[in-house]
């Protein structure tokens, strides 16, 4: 099958992430829990078994993408993956299902895993595994940022939060590594596909992830109720993208991502969505708007959905890896597919319990607790 699938889309000039720092502490935890409902999650054919076409866009001057004809939204045609300019997506494919291995599954010991997918160039990734002490828990996958790489980041920010919240809950940590490929386009070093300018219409990243999700599903390790995804910058882009596309994930956490297209959510993801106020930008790319964006579409859709601000309000200072780890990966903890996140419920922005839901976020609509900005 050929690598490059559909139109080109024309410049997403998004992420790069900074220098690592630590993670900053989260001052207050919810200690609402949500009943488990394991079910069979498994069989549905992934779209790297049809043929696929990419929406065709056009660039408005800030270089964001927009389809060309924005009225034609819908859950085939600007969510997910397709298999014709008509929006009828592949043949026993549904976006909300989880897939099927379309590849051989590797055994997801800890450390480096390899998995082949059908439909991308090369035909195999890397992973890096973190499992906990038993089977059972939520997979977590979590994406990179540009300059990064799948085992550095699990020592700081948002990726070690993510780390420790998988293995207390006894779950499996993915951390994929970037195709050497997508990183070494002119001019372009981010790590995914979907972001930059050049050859941005390849769905390797998505057809990968499917397979990842395949098989730690297929293993029997997960409770297949709690699949989370998250990323920072370029990682948190592609999550954001993910949103969009895919209905499997019990929750997603875009640090520093989001995204500026018009889209129809195929599912009820929970999603938590942070920024660091207007000076979070990397190559010329501000996070704010495109989180705010986000999470306002999603809202709009019924999905719950909300943002929070780590600039603590001084804009002199660039706060892009001040990454609310802890609290990004408790709220993946407690989500659960097919129930209503507990926070839905959390008064966020009031006086709940929580130090960082109380003082550093806000529900889609409200003004960000740190404006006006200084600086």
């Amino acid at each position: 099958m050929s690598r490059l699938l559909g139109t080109a889309l024309l410049p997403l000039l998004v992420s790069a992430c900074l220098e690592p720092q630590d993670s900053p502490v989260d001052a207050g935890t919810t200690d609402a829990e949500a009943t488990t409902t394991a079910h069979d999650g498994t069989g549905s054919a992934s779209p790297a078994q049809s043929s696929s076409v990419a929406d065709e866009t056009v660039s408005d001057e800030t270089g964001a993408t927009q389809p060309e004809d924005s009225d034609t939204a819908s859950d085939t045609d600007s969510g997910s993956d397709t298999s014709s300019d008509d929006g009828v997506p592949p043949p026993g494919w549904d976006p909300n299902a989880i897939p099927a291995p379309t590849g051989p599954c590797p055994d997801l010991s800890e450390g480096w895993n390899t998995f082949c997918p059908e439909g991308i160039t090369p035909l195999c990734r890397e992973t890096y595994v973190r499992r906990g002490a038993a089977a059972g828990g939520p997979l977590n996958i979590y994406w990179h940022g540009t300059y990064e790489n799948a085992v550095d980041v699990q020592q700081w920010g948002a990726g070690a939060g993510v780390l420790a919240a998988t293995l207390a809950d006894d779950g499996l940590a993915f951390y994929p590594e970037a195709d050497p490929d997508a990183i070494n386009r002119p001019n372009q070093p981010f790590p995914w596909w979907i972001v930059g300018s050049i050859e941005n219409d390849r769905l390797d990243d998505f057809y990968f992830m499917d397979e990842m999700v395949a098989c730690a599903a297929e293993s029997g390790l997960i409770d297949v109720d709690r699949i989370n995804t998250g990323g920072m910058s370029a990682g948190g882009v592609i999550t954001s993208s993910i949103v969009g596309r895919r209905g499997y994930f019990a929750s997603a956490v875009s640090w520093s991502g989001g995204r500026t297209d018009p889209f129809t959510a195929p599912g009820e993801t929970s999603v938590m969505v942070i920024h660091g106020g207007p000076s979070d930008c990397s190559f010329n790319y501000c996070f704010m708007g495109p989180s705010t964006y986000f999470a306002e579409m999603l809202d709009a859709q019924g999905v719950f959905a909300f943002l929070c601000d780590h600039s603590e309000g001084d804009t002199s200072i660039n706060h892009h890896i001040d990454a609310l780890g802890e609290t990004g990966g408790l709220f993946m903890s407690l989500a659960r597919r097919g129930q209503p996140h507990p926070w839905e419920k959390y008064p966020i922005g009031g006086d709940g319990g929580n130090w960082t839901l109380d003082n550093f976020c806000y529900r889609p609509g409200q003004e960000s607790p740190w404006a006006p900005w200084s600086g």
